[in-house]
């Protein structure tokens, strides 16, 4: 009878073992640092900037360093694990370093806890993610520089017959003939921007010419152009 007591123990032992590896697997609880981001955005709702004629997604530049480092976020589609967000790629003097898979932890991006390189990702906006365990940094532009190529100003159709008018506290006003409509904007991300209407949402891609100037932005046959005041010679994006 003790005998028979002791293996059932040891198989109650076993089975509690395995469960809390298998629960722990995913799950990483997200160690901040000093200078770690005081509020994030649902990863949920980044665009991670995916150019379709390049075919190559944004570059995230790690910052406070000289040398030329930076991540791609982008989708795979062979994964299919539970709350699998996307890939994480590191590129280091031209080669790719670091490759993992991201998983969605409440408002953090993480890793499996059996991964090579161990990652926890907050995005502080749209430009800007931080990654609490190498307490670094990464940036794919300056926010608040996009933003004021679009606060108060305006851009219209070729034939003036509808213009929308962006303000500096991100709600936007379009008028066509008498009719006038409220909404908001945001800039997404280096080449794109979303306007929202009666909670209909719509994304103009923004098109630069070759001196980086913002000409237009667009979404299927609407095309509205910057309205660049007298005074004003050119109106140009960072390149980063």
């Amino acid at each position: 009878m003790v005998i028979v007591m002791k293996k059932i123990f040891v198989l109650l032992l076993a089975l509690t073992m395995a469960f809390c590896f298998c629960a722990c697997e995913k799950e990483v609880e997200p160690e901040p640092q000093n200078n770690a981001p005081t509020t994030t955005v649902d990863p949920m709702g980044i665009n991670f900037g995916y150019d379709e004629e390049k075919g190559e997604y944004d570059r995230w530049y790690l910052q406070g360093t000289d040398d030329v480092t930076y991540a791609y976020l982008s989708f795979d589609e062979e994964v299919s694990a539970d709350n699998y967000v996307c890939t994480f790629t590191l590129i280091k003097s031209g080669i790719a370093s670091v490759k993992e898979e991201l998983f969605l932890s409440g408002d953090h991006l993480i890793t499996l806890t059996n991964s090579t390189t161990q990652l926890d990702i907050a995005f502080e906006d749209n430009f800007n993610l931080y990654d609490y365990v190498s307490d670094s940094y990464y940036s794919r532009g300056d926010k608040d520089e996009y933003d004021s190529y679009f606060a108060d100003r305006v851009y219209t159709k070729e034939d003036e017959s509808c213009a929308i008018a962006f303000l500096s506290d991100f709600t936007c006003e379009k008028t066509q003939a008498e009719n006038k409509v409220q909404g908001t904007w945001e800039v997404t991300t280096k080449r794109t921007l979303e306007c929202s209407f009666d909670d209909k949402k719509t994304t103009y891609k923004i098109n630069l010419n070759d001196e980086f100037v913002v000409q237009s932005i667009e979404n299927d046959d609407e095309i509205y152009y910057n309205v660049i005041s007298e005074d004003e010679t050119s109106n140009k994006y960072k390149v980063y």
